[in-house]
């Protein structure tokens, strides 16, 4: 194959890659294909390394992502003031001890690995601020990660977890936990100690029940807990003031708390395919909601269109 066909090719990925991101060119084609156009274009993790090793003082981003290699290359090291490190799409099992040189970094995109170890040392980046950890078989949230403080922003998402200890209230400035697609059944109370989430998403898991109190997530703004098992809900989640979504679709709820109406500033809620016996009384008094999903509720048809005149404002889908 000439050398232009070759870049030919590899600017088709980029746009694919641009299009339909990671997840997506995965869906599309075996992950081995894409790593064998990907270093054949780029090269592998470790010529990307030797490339950039003589000014790596100066380099700030590093991509090693769609690499075959199962560890890291220990060359990394020499990368002391890099801020994002790009791993998507590899073959690697670990996060490796060489992570504890890299103080500077501020992000770490490493979804659609094999990795099952994070490195104790990743806890000496005080400074990371975003973690991408999605579908990689971890089994367990790496105890270090309770201790990187300064973590805003963390994707759990398709790790095999059926815990979620205690310790995630140490997250005091997390703002996004995503921890869908996991065999979760509970959520410990300190989940609510994280008073700067915005962005809650336990979609997709075995959650029972929400036994915490929720008032203490008074950021929050988008809560995402369908597709559980849930029979109900919490009162408190009448006290999540800055609540601008909230997905419950696709549980066991029977009924929704009254204290629902109390959500000033709601916009979207979704409660589609729950058996609901009734809905709670005042609903008009959601005056910001813009859509709400009751599909496969066996909401009857005259209070749909009771509904649809008191709430001229709401987008109905039933």
């Amino acid at each position: 194959m000439s050398i232009s066909k070759i870049k030919w090719w590899g600017w088709v990925l980029i746009v694919w890659f641009s299009f339909w991101g990671v997840n997506g060119i995965l869906s599309l084609a075996g992950v081995n294909t894409l790593r064998m156009y990907h270093q054949l274009f780029w090269g592998t993790a470790q010529s990307r390394i030797a490339r950039l090793l003589p000014k790596a003082d100066t380099v700030t981003v590093l991509n090693l992502s769609m690499s075959s290699a199962e560890k890291l290359p220990a060359d990394i090291v020499k990368f002391k003031n890099l801020k994002e490190l790009i791993l998507e799409g590899s073959a690697y099992t670990e996060i490796g001890d060489e992570i504890g040189a890299l103080v500077h970094l501020e992000k770490i995109y490493a979804s659609n690995c094999q990795i099952k170890r994070v490195s104790p040392k990743i806890a000496s980046l005080k400074k990371l601020k975003m973690l991408y950890l999605a579908s990689n078989p971890l089994g367990e949230v790496p105890p270090a990660l309770f201790e990187v403080e300064s973590l805003q922003a963390i994707s759990l998402y398709e790790t095999q977890l059926k815990d979620l200890p205690a310790s995630v209230g140490k997250w005091q400035n997390l703002e996004i936990l995503d921890l869908e697609y996991n065999q979760l059944k509970t959520l410990p109370a300190s989940v609510g100690k994280c008073q700067k989430l915005k962005d809650l998403v336990v979609a997709q898991n075995a959650l029972t029940a929400i036994s915490f109190d929720l008032s203490g997530l008074e950021n929050l703004e988008k809560l995402n807990l369908s597709n559980n098992k849930l029979t109900a809900l919490p009162a408190s989640v009448g006290k999540l003031n800055a609540l601008l979504e909230l997905h419950i679709g696709n549980n066991q709820l029977k009924n929704l708390p009254s204290e629902i109406t109390h959500l000033k500033k709601l916009q979207t809620l979704h409660f589609a395919y729950n058996p609901l016996e009734r809905l709670p009384q005042d609903l008009q008094a959601l005056s910001g909601l813009k859509t709400l999903f009751g599909r496969g509720c066996g909401v009857s048809t005259e209070t749909q269109d009771k509904l649809k005149k008191q709430m001229s404002q709401t987008k109905f889908v039933w």
